[in-house]
């Protein structure tokens, strides 16, 4: 089971990917894994990112044949990361980038302050 569970939705960007990727590699906190979303854009750029990554064993990649749009996206990485058992999700697009403490922060926010039954 991992903690959290990121997803992260792409087309046709690997620049804004490779980006993101490395916002997510450099996280302190590091019980994550990521299923990028490539929706309908060319797989082979995001296959060569993600394997040049060491954390590659750590990212699923879903090739969607055509779009999904970002709704359609997010719900097939949602689906992808809860049943790898993620305790926590997050949404990451493409162009976003994060500080390198936003998980350990956000998790020990989340834990520590848990929804009521």
């Amino acid at each position: 089971m991992t903690t959290v569970g990121i997803v992260l939705r792409t087309k046709d960007r690997p620049y804004f990917l490779a980006r993101a990727l490395r916002s997510i590699a450099s996280q302190t906190y590091a019980d994550w894994r990521v299923v990028v979303v490539n929706d309908g854009g060319d797989p082979a750029p995001v296959a060569e990112l993600v394997a040049a990554l060491p954390e590659a064993d750590r990212v699923t990649v879903l090739d969607q044949a055509t779009s999904l749009g970002r709704a359609g996206a997010a719900n097939a990485g949602v689906r992808a990361a809860v049943e790898a058992g993620a305790a926590y999700l997050v949404l990451h697009d493409d162009d976003d980038s994060w500080a390198p403490t936003f998980l350990e922060r956000a998790v020990a926010h989340l834990d520590a302050h848990p929804l009521a039954p």
